[in-house]
């Protein structure tokens, strides 16, 4: 994969990971479907929220 094959992956794989996570924020009853479990702590918000 070139270097810019690998950029545009990475920013669509990012863009999906907040995507997935805006989803499981919006949930009504606070249950987690995406980011639940052992990969809670990769959800969009957990390094976003760090140092705040």
């Amino acid at each position: 994969m070139s270097s810019e094959g690998r950029k545009a992956f990475t920013i669509a794989t990012g863009l999906i990971c907040k995507f997935m996570d805006d989803m499981d924020a919006e949930e009504m009853d606070g249950s987690r479907g995406f980011f639940a479990g052992n990969s809670a702590k990769h959800g969009w918000s957990k390094p976003m929220d760090r140092g705040r």
